[in-house]
Protein backbone atom coordinates (compact mmCIF):
# COMPACT_ATOMS: atom_id res chain seq x y z
CA UNK A 1 0.00 0.00 0.00
CA UNK A 2 1.29 3.15 -0.85
CA UNK A 3 1.58 6.15 1.88
CA UNK A 4 -0.06 8.74 1.41
CA UNK A 5 3.30 10.82 0.22
CA UNK A 6 4.00 8.68 -2.12
CA UNK A 7 0.10 8.61 -3.65
CA UNK A 8 0.61 12.71 -4.25
CA UNK A 9 3.91 11.71 -6.42
CA UNK A 10 2.30 9.01 -8.22
CA UNK A 11 2.65 8.60 -11.79
CA UNK A 12 -0.28 9.20 -14.20
CA UNK A 13 -3.04 6.41 -15.03
CA UNK A 14 -1.85 7.41 -18.71
CA UNK A 15 1.52 6.43 -18.58
CA UNK A 16 2.20 6.12 -22.67
CA UNK A 17 6.58 6.73 -23.28
CA UNK A 18 8.23 8.72 -25.45
CA UNK A 19 8.82 6.86 -28.74
CA UNK A 20 11.85 7.98 -30.51
CA UNK A 21 14.07 7.16 -33.69
CA UNK A 22 17.72 6.15 -33.76
CA UNK A 23 18.70 9.71 -33.19
CA UNK A 24 16.88 10.17 -30.07
CA UNK A 25 14.28 12.45 -31.95
CA UNK A 26 10.82 12.45 -30.62
CA UNK A 27 8.49 10.09 -33.58
CA UNK A 28 5.11 9.49 -31.22
CA UNK A 29 3.99 7.60 -27.93
CA UNK A 30 2.44 4.13 -27.09
CA UNK A 31 1.50 2.58 -24.18
CA UNK A 32 4.49 0.71 -21.60
CA UNK A 33 3.13 -2.31 -22.69
CA UNK A 34 3.05 -2.28 -26.14
CA UNK A 35 6.48 -0.49 -25.79
CA UNK A 36 7.52 -3.35 -23.95
CA UNK A 37 6.57 -6.00 -26.19
CA UNK A 38 6.82 -6.70 -30.07
CA UNK A 39 10.44 -7.04 -29.79
CA UNK A 40 11.30 -3.17 -28.01
CA UNK A 41 9.76 0.22 -29.61
CA UNK A 42 12.28 2.19 -28.80
CA UNK A 43 12.01 4.77 -26.52
CA UNK A 44 12.91 7.27 -23.60
CA UNK A 45 14.19 6.27 -20.02
CA UNK A 46 16.45 6.86 -17.71
CA UNK A 47 18.63 5.58 -14.71
CA UNK A 48 19.40 7.20 -11.66
CA UNK A 49 22.19 6.84 -9.61
CA UNK A 50 22.90 7.55 -6.20
CA UNK A 51 25.90 7.57 -4.45
CA UNK A 52 27.26 8.62 -1.24
CA UNK A 53 30.52 9.91 0.47
CA UNK A 54 31.96 7.06 0.70
CA UNK A 55 31.50 5.98 -2.90
CA UNK A 56 28.92 3.06 -2.41
CA UNK A 57 26.09 2.99 -4.75
CA UNK A 58 22.37 2.77 -3.42
CA UNK A 59 20.77 -0.14 -4.78
CA UNK A 60 17.59 -1.60 -5.33
CA UNK A 61 16.40 -4.95 -6.15
CA UNK A 62 12.54 -4.91 -7.55
CA UNK A 63 9.76 -6.49 -6.63
CA UNK A 64 9.24 -10.16 -7.25
CA UNK A 65 5.89 -8.90 -8.69
CA UNK A 66 7.42 -7.02 -11.31
CA UNK A 67 6.69 -7.78 -15.13
CA UNK A 68 9.90 -7.71 -16.27
CA UNK A 69 13.31 -8.48 -14.77
CA UNK A 70 11.33 -9.44 -11.23
CA UNK A 71 13.55 -9.51 -7.88
CA UNK A 72 16.95 -8.42 -9.92
CA UNK A 73 19.11 -6.03 -8.19
CA UNK A 74 19.50 -2.64 -9.75
CA UNK A 75 20.45 1.07 -10.01
CA UNK A 76 18.29 3.10 -7.39
CA UNK A 77 15.51 4.03 -9.54
CA UNK A 78 14.81 3.81 -13.08
CA UNK A 79 11.55 4.02 -15.45
CA UNK A 80 10.37 6.22 -18.22
CA UNK A 81 9.89 10.09 -18.84
CA UNK A 82 6.00 9.97 -20.06
CA UNK A 83 4.22 11.05 -23.09
CA UNK A 84 1.31 12.66 -20.94
CA UNK A 85 3.55 15.39 -19.64
CA UNK A 86 4.48 17.56 -21.77
CA UNK A 87 7.18 19.27 -20.20
CA UNK A 88 8.93 15.29 -19.78
CA UNK A 89 9.17 15.37 -23.57
CA UNK A 90 12.34 18.81 -22.74
CA UNK A 91 15.32 17.30 -23.57
CA UNK A 92 17.52 16.52 -20.47
CA UNK A 93 16.05 18.76 -18.67
CA UNK A 94 12.68 17.16 -18.97
CA UNK A 95 14.22 13.45 -17.74
CA UNK A 96 15.47 15.27 -14.93
CA UNK A 97 12.22 16.13 -13.92
CA UNK A 98 10.29 12.86 -14.36
CA UNK A 99 13.46 10.88 -12.67
CA UNK A 100 13.19 13.07 -9.15
CA UNK A 101 9.16 12.55 -9.94
CA UNK A 102 9.94 9.14 -10.02
CA UNK A 103 12.38 8.79 -7.31
CA UNK A 104 10.43 9.74 -4.49
CA UNK A 105 7.36 7.14 -5.77
CA UNK A 106 9.54 4.10 -5.45
CA UNK A 107 11.76 5.61 -2.56
CA UNK A 108 9.44 8.00 -0.96
CA UNK A 109 12.67 10.28 -0.87
CA UNK A 110 12.32 13.74 -2.26
CA UNK A 111 14.78 15.25 -4.65
CA UNK A 112 14.59 19.09 -4.74
CA UNK A 113 16.28 21.55 -8.11
CA UNK A 114 16.43 18.27 -10.36
CA UNK A 115 19.05 20.79 -12.53
CA UNK A 116 21.15 21.07 -9.79
CA UNK A 117 20.53 17.71 -7.73
CA UNK A 118 21.15 15.22 -10.82
CA UNK A 119 24.04 14.89 -13.58
CA UNK A 120 23.38 13.40 -17.34
CA UNK A 121 26.71 11.88 -17.34
CA UNK A 122 26.45 9.21 -20.16
CA UNK A 123 23.25 8.78 -22.59
CA UNK A 124 23.37 5.45 -24.10
CA UNK A 125 21.07 3.01 -26.39
CA UNK A 126 20.79 -0.48 -25.10
CA UNK A 127 18.20 -3.56 -25.97
CA UNK A 128 17.57 -6.76 -23.54
CA UNK A 129 14.98 -9.47 -22.94
CA UNK A 130 13.36 -10.28 -19.47
CA UNK A 131 14.22 -13.44 -18.30
CA UNK A 132 10.91 -13.86 -16.86
CA UNK A 133 8.08 -14.05 -19.80
CA UNK A 134 4.71 -12.55 -18.75
CA UNK A 135 1.42 -14.61 -18.59
CA UNK A 136 -1.55 -13.10 -20.55
CA UNK A 137 -5.11 -14.02 -21.61
CA UNK A 138 -5.63 -13.93 -24.90
CA UNK A 139 -9.22 -15.12 -26.57
CA UNK A 140 -9.44 -16.73 -23.78
CA UNK A 141 -6.37 -18.82 -23.58
CA UNK A 142 -2.76 -18.18 -21.80
CA UNK A 143 -0.01 -16.93 -23.45
CA UNK A 144 3.51 -16.24 -22.51
CA UNK A 145 4.95 -13.30 -23.74
CA UNK A 146 8.37 -12.12 -23.54
CA UNK A 147 8.99 -8.02 -22.44
CA UNK A 148 11.72 -6.46 -23.91
CA UNK A 149 13.74 -3.39 -23.35
CA UNK A 150 14.77 -1.28 -26.22
CA UNK A 151 16.07 2.43 -24.80
CA UNK A 152 17.73 5.55 -25.27
CA UNK A 153 18.52 5.55 -21.38
CA UNK A 154 19.70 8.50 -19.86
CA UNK A 155 22.09 7.68 -16.76
CA UNK A 156 21.59 10.52 -13.81
CA UNK A 157 23.99 10.51 -11.19
CA UNK A 158 22.97 11.90 -7.86
CA UNK A 159 25.78 12.60 -4.95
CA UNK A 160 23.69 12.73 -2.04
CA UNK A 161 25.22 15.13 0.75
CA UNK A 162 24.61 13.81 4.45
CA UNK A 163 21.34 15.17 4.72
CA UNK A 164 19.80 12.84 1.92
CA UNK A 165 21.89 9.96 3.12
CA UNK A 166 20.22 10.56 6.31
CA UNK A 167 16.76 10.32 5.27
CA UNK A 168 17.59 7.54 2.90
CA UNK A 169 18.93 5.10 5.77
CA UNK A 170 15.86 5.98 7.55
CA UNK A 171 13.88 4.67 4.74
CA UNK A 172 16.05 1.47 4.44
CA UNK A 173 16.05 1.18 8.17
CA UNK A 174 11.87 1.31 7.95
CA UNK A 175 11.62 -0.31 4.95
CA UNK A 176 8.84 2.90 3.85
CA UNK A 177 9.66 2.50 0.17
CA UNK A 178 6.94 1.41 -2.02
CA UNK A 179 6.91 -2.03 -1.71
CA UNK A 180 5.09 -2.45 -5.21
CA UNK A 181 7.91 -1.49 -6.90
CA UNK A 182 10.96 -2.30 -4.46
CA UNK A 183 11.65 -4.85 -2.17
CA UNK A 184 14.95 -4.17 -0.74
CA UNK A 185 17.50 -0.96 -0.86
CA UNK A 186 20.99 -1.46 0.21
CA UNK A 187 24.19 0.15 0.01
CA UNK A 188 26.91 -1.54 -1.68
CA UNK A 189 30.53 -0.46 -3.22
CA UNK A 190 32.45 -1.97 -6.45
CA UNK A 191 33.15 -5.29 -5.01
CA UNK A 192 29.94 -6.08 -3.53
CA UNK A 193 28.49 -5.33 -6.90
CA UNK A 194 30.57 -7.62 -8.22
CA UNK A 195 30.12 -10.48 -6.34
CA UNK A 196 26.05 -10.19 -7.18
CA UNK A 197 27.24 -9.27 -10.73
CA UNK A 198 24.99 -11.93 -12.05
CA UNK A 199 21.54 -10.60 -9.97
CA UNK A 200 22.32 -7.01 -11.84
CA UNK A 201 19.63 -5.92 -14.36
CA UNK A 202 21.57 -5.85 -17.91
CA UNK A 203 21.27 -1.71 -18.10
CA UNK A 204 22.87 -1.64 -14.80
CA UNK A 205 25.53 -4.09 -16.05
CA UNK A 206 26.45 -1.66 -18.56
CA UNK A 207 26.60 1.52 -16.81
CA UNK A 208 28.48 -0.01 -14.23
CA UNK A 209 30.80 -1.14 -16.41
CA UNK A 210 31.07 1.66 -18.93
CA UNK A 211 30.86 4.51 -16.72
CA UNK A 212 30.05 4.07 -13.37
CA UNK A 213 33.33 1.82 -11.97
CA UNK A 214 36.00 3.63 -13.58
CA UNK A 215 35.37 6.63 -12.06
CA UNK A 216 33.86 5.48 -8.32
CA UNK A 217 37.86 3.37 -8.12
CA UNK A 218 39.74 6.51 -9.85
CA UNK A 219 39.62 9.44 -7.48
CA UNK A 220 40.59 12.00 -9.90
CA UNK A 221 38.10 10.83 -12.81
CA UNK A 222 35.83 13.22 -13.20
CA UNK A 223 32.45 12.90 -15.16
CA UNK A 224 31.42 15.27 -17.29
CA UNK A 225 27.41 16.59 -17.65
CA UNK A 226 26.69 15.54 -21.06
CA UNK A 227 24.64 18.66 -22.86
CA UNK A 228 23.62 17.35 -25.95
CA UNK A 229 20.82 14.55 -26.07
CA UNK A 230 21.77 13.64 -29.21
CA UNK A 231 25.06 12.47 -28.26
CA UNK A 232 24.18 8.75 -28.14
CA UNK A 233 26.39 5.70 -27.31
CA UNK A 234 24.58 2.93 -29.72
CA UNK A 235 24.86 -0.52 -27.74
CA UNK A 236 21.83 -1.76 -29.56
Amino acid sequence: MLSPQMKAHAEPATDDVILVDEENKIIGRAPKFVAHTRGGLLHRAFSVVTVDNQKRVLLQRRASTKASFPSMLSNTCCSHPLASIPSDAEGIAGVKRAACRRYQFELGVPLQHPEDTLSCVWIFRYAATSPVALSVQTSGREEKVDLCEHEIDYVLLHVADSTQVALINDVIKSTAYNKDEVSELLWANTVEIRAHWEEMTPWFRILFDRVLEPWLLDPSACLAEVEDDLAIINLA
